[in-house]
């Protein structure tokens, strides 16, 4: 073997051992942990739903049987997968280990719900790449550790430790191990610096238990923490990152697994990487009040009469004037205090914002004193009791750092130290000069050359002599001092302040080091009578008063006369961020503002969006199922009936959940009628809504940014659909109204083929009808008599395609979009279902002025177009409109105009399309004023409504709410009189007008029950039928007929119920068609009875 191929040795044994890890881990791996399948219903010393919260969150598994609080078959296979999906290090059986393992998972989840969607998502393990070499935060060492340091690692937290008084910490031995090698990494960091560089949730004891664990893993694999900190380790990680992520922020065996396969991949090992050490804030961060970019089916935006209120409230300043002179021991304690009062005037954006002030690192609120009775207590002990009065008139004063009341102790206990010292050096120097003896003819030599000098008249020499020392030794007690002057005493002079003088010199500089010493020593002593308060400092208080509640237009001119700009928007929801920022942008300015000024500054855009920001909670907990109609009668009839829908979506969370599932009697704090309402789903007028569309269900990757084999496409909260399925269609039915089901599809422009066809696969089976009666019991045949003859499935679906623009520079796989909607419409039209499509198209795009003059859809022509079958893909394109309404709808279809629809194509594709808007909103937004008109807010409400209503029924099918309008809302009763008005017709020709209210109350009842109609119409046809037939044959049953009058007045009650029938339901077939049947087989029955009673004389 050359010299050459032995050098790549050491690389080819790395690998050929990482191989045999693999192979002997995976081999073992499935042997054992084949064992959770006979896992016992309840292991002794676990908990049960422990073990299935950390599991389900692990695998972000949300089934049911992983909620129920037993093991069963479900949660086994479970375990299972996550044996083998996450390996451990060790000897500890894998049963245990994974049971571990989910504990571990379990306390995560205690601390943050979505750490699991935290962890996996791409924007994370993006993090943990290394930039040009180096680390952004050590994010591997902190996941590592333990679950508050991981949770801290994965985004802020609201609690963070006293890092200032982290080097007070007492740290046992391993956490010791751990800090001293982080330390000396980065330049012999203080661990104060080193808190800051590893956040935890919660206080120093989470800190110290933190770096405990780091270094248990140090101690049984030397080096560990540098190969945590590695950049490569990093790199590595996010190679696979669900598995390696996993065992990453799992047990300390978990952790050990992934270094030892780590460093099986990496032969040459790693030094220890330094930390980024953070700097203390100079000013405490705020909470992020901003909501994510990312638009999800479970988030949306609401701003109500609530929120305007809290908005242009502004808050009492002396709302904290009880809190100035109050101290609290901890600041959890002092943020109690405070958010009493101030939750109950601020939005929770605000509160958020001051906690976080109150949290801050620099810690505001944070003062330093003596305390009293410690400082009383001196006088007791031998050791302080001289030091009492030097402390006492440092009582009462407060430091904001804890080494600002130490200096000042220091200069406390300094002064009077220095005082004494001082004296005695004054004392040594005069005893010193005062027995100064004289020492004239002690020289060998002359004072002066006598032979080149003339003899000199000088004072007589004194100095210092044994006695004079002994004089001044005696005088003095500072051993520092003695040992001094004895090693430098020789002083002479010709008078006693040169002696001084001397003295001096000599001893000054020994006085403050002295004082040094002394105050070392004394310093420990008075200190451990610091206590720390928490208190509303001034500075604390400042803080505060700039958050928004407590500011001032002066200090954001964008608020002001805020409450009355912003008026329009109060009742808007809009299901995107974008449409209701363009609603933002949309505010009226302040007079005198420039045109291309935004009216609300980014500070406040972004207090409103939180404001206005909504996310669906509770999806683990059942929802109150029950029939959606209100007290309304079927749809009405339109003018112009195609050209006149009336769309609503139905968000499943507008049905509460269901009491029981909400914990605790909902109608034990309210009265009966109440109780009723909050405990029912909101009601549908259905006299107004033609189509009704369920909404809240969403395909979306559940690990986007992964390969398209790991990604998994998931169709979410499937089960509010099946669960609601029944009461919602029959609704509707019952009603006249179509039903349809909406999905969210997300990212479909990455879908592969396989995910199209699971979409498909999955859509259709969800729009699938159900049984029509939902068992054999009498309940449910009651249930089900309203609709007997209505259909038991979906009238068709609504594929709500998000971030298609509408032109194809901007959609390059709009390809998917066709084959998806091809292939579903294909299997839902031999139902006799229909496929629909919204959009939310950026029609007023500020950011692409050209793009207001591309046409619009072209891209979609197959779909919008009938074919040569006659048959046509998409029935309707629904468009959720951005503010102001009166722009986007003119564009809208003038860029229909611009494109490649030409004639009665492009009617056909307008009268398909209906514009969606928000449920209220509408009555403080005006038209738009014609040159010289003025305003007029008494005439001009709902205005732009009305005008909007007349455009789309000129240009368009119809108009669409998301979501339904709340019946009681203040602007519903006027939006739906508006819409009845323009489009909906009487039940009675206008010439019989004056009983149309009668009418139309008669018809509210009998057009939803139309099927008992129905079938006592039946009965009495057929009673009347037989009736009349046994009567040719049997003198009693022509008495009964026809003498007591009973066919006739069947025959009366038939026509009524037909002509009921046929009046009230304007979608009615067969009853008016059965009207003129039985019209003409009366009559014909009339001359049959007349020719047989002429020819056969009376019956008998």
């Amino acid at each position: 073997m050359t010299k050459s191929s032995l050098r790549f040795l050491p690389t080819l044994c790395a690998l050929a051992l990482a191989v045999m890890l693999s192979l002997l881990s995976a081999g073992r791996a499935a042997a054992a942990c084949s064992d959770l399948l006979q896992l016992s219903a309840e292991p002794r010393g676990y908990d049960v739903r422990s073990i299935q919260k950390g599991v389900g969150a692990a695998l972000q598994d949300r089934n049911e049987l992983l909620q129920d609080d037993r093991i069963g078959s479900y949660t086994r296979n479970a375990l299972q997968r996550l044996c083998q999906m996450v390996p451990r290090a060790g000897s500890v059986p894998d049963v245990i280990g994974t049971l571990e393992l989910t504990l571990e998972y379990a306390r995560l989840s205690e601390l943050s719900e979505d750490w699991p969607a935290l962890l996996l998502s791409p924007d994370f393990a993006a993090t943990l790449v290394s930039r040009e070499g180096e680390t952004a935060a050590p994010l591997a060492l902190r996941l590592a550790a333990t679950p508050p340091m991981s949770v801290a690692a994965l985004g802020p937290v609201g609690v963070a430790p006293d890092c200032g008084s982290a080097d007070r910490v007492e740290l046992g031995t391993a956490a010791a191990t751990a800090a001293g090698l982080l330390q000396r990494s980065n330049g012999a960091a203080p661990l104060s610096a080193l808190c800051l560089a590893l956040p935890v949730l919660g206080d120093l004891s989470a800190f110290a238990a933190g770096l405990e664990s780091l270094g248990e893993i140090e101690a049984l694999r030397p080096g560990a923490l540098a190969d945590l900190a590695d950049p490569r380790f990093a790199t590595w990680l996010a190679e696979a990152p669900r598995q390696r992520l996993l065992g990453l922020i799992g047990t300390r065996d978990s952790v050990l697994h992934l270094i030892d396969v780590y460093r099986a991949q990496r032969p040459e090992p790693a030094g220890v990487t330094p930390l980024v050490i953070p700097q203390i804030p100079a000013s405490p961060p705020l909470a992020d009040c901003l909501v994510e970019d990312t638009d999800r089916t479970l988030t949306y935006f609401s701003f109500g009469q609530v929120q305007l209120d809290v908005l242009t409230g502004r808050t009492d300043d002396k709302i904290l004037d009880p809190f100035r002179e109050q101290s609290f021991a901890s600041v959890e304690d002092l943020w109690r205090a405070l958010r009493v009062p101030l939750e109950g005037v601020i939005d929770d954006c605000t509160l958020g914002q001051a906690r976080a002030v109150v949290f801050g690192t620099n810690r505001l609120g944070r003062r330093f004193a003596l305390d009293a009775d410690a400082v009383a207590q001196f006088k007791l002990d031998p050791e302080r009791a001289e030091l009492e009065p030097l402390v006492v008139p440092l009582l009462g004063i407060q430091a904001k750092r804890r080494e600002d009341l130490l200096a000042g102790l220091e200069t406390a206990l300094a002064d009077p130290i220095r005082t004494v010292l001082q004296q005695e050096v004054a004392l040594a120097a005069d005893t010193a000069a005062e027995a100064a003896e004289p020492v004239e003819g002690v020289f060998d030599q002359p004072r002066v050359d006598e032979e080149q000098f003339d003899p000199l008249d000088l004072p007589p020499l004194i100095g210092v002599t044994d006695a004079t020392v002994g004089a001044v030794f005696d005088t003095i007690t500072n051993e520092a001092f003695v040992q001094k002057l004895n090693e430098e005493l020789i002083a002479q002079a010709t008078n006693k302040e040169l002696i001084r003088g001397r003295v001096r010199a000599l001893l000054n500089p020994l006085v403050e080091p002295e004082v040094r010493k002394v105050v070392e020593n004394r310093l420990p002593l008075v200190a451990e009578a610091i206590r720390d308060s928490w208190t509303l400092t001034p500075e604390l208080e400042e803080a505060l008063r700039t958050l928004g509640p407590f500011a001032s237009d002066a200090e954001d001119p964008s608020a002001a006369n805020l409450a009355e700009r912003m008026r329009p928007l109060v009742g808007v929801e809009y299901p995107t961020r974008r449409l209701f920022e363009a609603a933002l942008r949309n505010v009226p300015g302040q007079p005198g503002q420039r045109v291309d000024d935004r009216p609300l500054s980014p500070e406040l855009t972004s207090r409103i969006t939180a404001l206005a920001f909504r996310q669906v909670t509770d999806l683990d907990k059942p929802r109150v199922t029950a029939p959606i109609a209100g007290d309304c009668g079927c749809v009405a009839k339109r003018e112009y009936g195609d050209f006149q829908h009336v769309f609503g979506f139905y968000p499943f969370w507008l049905a509460p959940v269901a009491p029981d599932a909400a914990g605790g009697d909902q109608n034990a704090a309210a009265d009966g009628g109440e109780a009723e309402n909050a405990s029912r789903p909101v009601p549908v007028d259905f006299g107004i809504f033609s189509d009704i569309a369920f909404y809240g269900l969403e395909f979306a990757f559940e690990f986007p940014g992964q390969p398209a084999d790991e990604r998994n496409l998931l169709l979410r909260n499937l089960g509010f659909w099946t669960s609601a399925k029944r009461d919602f269609v029959t609704s509707a039915h019952r009603h006249r109204a179509r039903a349809h089901l909406a999905f969210d599809l997300r990212d479909w422009t990455d879908w592969s083929e396989a995910e199209i066809a699971y979409a498909t696969n999955q859509i259709v089976f969800a729009a699938r009808g159900f049984s029509r009666f939902e068992n054999a019991s009498w309940e449910a045949i009651g249930d089900a008599l309203p609709t007997l003859f209505d259909d038991v499935q979906p009238d068709g679906v609504i594929l709500v395609f998000e971030d298609y623009r509408g032109n194809p520079a901007t959609d390059p796989n709009v390809g998917n979009l066709i084959r998806l909607v091809s292939r579903v419409q294909d299997l839902l039209e031999a139902r006799g279902q229909t496929v629909n499509i919204a959009f939310d198209l950026a029609l007023l795009d500020t950011s692409c002025t050209q793009c207001r003059a591309q046409p619009l859809m072209d891209d979609l022509r197959e779909l919008l177009i009938e074919g040569d079958d006659g048959e046509k893909t998409v029935d309707k394109v629904l468009i959720f409109l951005e503010r102001p309404t009166s722009d986007a709808k003119k564009l809208l279809r003038a860029r229909m105009d611009h494109g490649a629809f030409r004639g009665t194509e492009r009617f056909e594709v307008l009268r398909s399309i209906i514009p969606v808007l928000p449920p209220a909103g509408h009555e403080n937004v005006f038209p738009r004023l014609r040159d010289g008109e003025a305003a007029d807010p008494a005439t001009g409400k709902f205005g732009q409504f009305r005008d909007d209503v007349v455009y789309f029924e000129d240009n368009f099918a119809g108009i669409g709410f998301w979501p339904v309008p709340h019946p009681d809302a203040p602007e519903t009763a006027e939006l739906f009189r508006f819409i009845s008005e323009q489009w909906v017709v009487g039940v009675l020709p206008s010439s019989l007008g004056v009983f149309e209210n009668r009418a139309q109350a008669v018809c509210t009842w009998a057009c939803p029950n139309r099927a008992y109609l129905t079938l006592v119409a039946m009965a009495v046809f057929s009673l009347v039928v037989l009736l009349t037939w046994r009567s040719y044959y049997s003198g009693l049953f022509e008495r009964i007929a026809f003498r007591w009058h009973v066919v006739g007045i069947g025959t009366a009650g038939l026509l009524a119920l037909l002509v009921l029938l046929s009046i009230c339901d304007h979608k009615a077939v067969w009853p008016p068609v059965f009207l003129g049947m039985l019209v003409f087989l009366l009559g014909a029955i009339l001359v049959f009875d007349v020719i047989q009673r002429a020819r056969n004389g009376p019956r008998p």
